[in-house]
């Protein structure tokens, strides 16, 4: 984990990889996704993606018709190790109420 990472409080640390997840595995994140995954207002959920595009630029760009950030073509991994087999378990384990990651 690096500098960066271990500045944000644990929170805020499973949002931005939250954010990362979805971006790596389905292509695309919104706010409501961060505020039906944590129950956290739009303004949090704004600032949380604000804060991921600040630590990682290439990661993720805006897509204005669609309303929601997508992949970046430059995506590079600062929270996660993606493994397959881990995302089916992560699927298989969600609950409506618990976020996918």
């Amino acid at each position: 984990m690096g500098a960066a990472q271990r500045r944000v409080r644990w929170g805020i640390e499973r949002r931005l990889e939250f954010i990362e997840f979805r971006l790596f595995w389905e292509g695309h994140v919104n706010r409501g996704d961060l505020m039906a995954a944590f129950g956290i207002s739009i303004n949090q959920a704004s600032t949380d993606l604000n804060r991921y595009l600040g630590m990682a630029p290439g990661n993720m760009v805006y897509d204005k018709s669609a309303r929601t950030y997508v992949r970046g073509d430059r995506f590079e991994p600062l929270f996660l190790k993606p493994d397959p087999a881990s995302y089916l378990s992560q699927l298989s384990g969600a609950t409506a109420s618990s976020p996918c990651f």
